[in-house]
């Protein structure tokens, strides 16, 4: 079984690596990540190099959470996501800086900092499948 505690302190970085403020920032990460549907959002995000619609990352991630197709999803599960995805996910993983997203034109990128976190990107992929 795999747990998540050991690795947050890799992924975000320990208490001790620059004093309060880095550690605070990490504690937010370390909160946004814990999430799976956060962790299914940033793993599609790393596989798209260019802004992606709402639409087509909110049924990426249905289709991840019901193990399907995104054909095979029906209009409510990706309605279901949408929702979530725009009112409290979305919101979060731009303020913890690792998302910028456009509420106007309803797309979304992976912040240029977590493209370059390798650590968190591999933390994503194992813990995202």
């Amino acid at each position: 079984m795999k747990t998540l505690e050991p690795l947050f302190d890799d992924v975000c970085g320990s208490e001790t690596d620059a004093g309060a403020e880095r550690s605070s920032a990490a504690d937010v990460e370390r909160d946004v990540v814990r999430n799976p549907r956060r962790r299914y959002i940033l793993a599609y995000l790393y596989d798209h190099e260019n802004p992606v619609g709402l639409r087509a990352l909110a049924a990426g991630v249905a289709a991840t959470e019901n193990d399907a197709e995104v054909d095979d999803l029906t209009s409510l599960e990706c309605d279901r996501v949408y929702t979530a995805l725009a009112a409290s996910h979305l919101p979060q993983l731009q303020n913890a800086g690792l998302v910028e997203f456009d509420t106007d034109g309803k797309e979304v990128t992976l912040s240029p900092a977590a493209r370059r976190n390798r650590r968190l990107r591999q933390y994503v992929e194992e813990f995202s499948e």
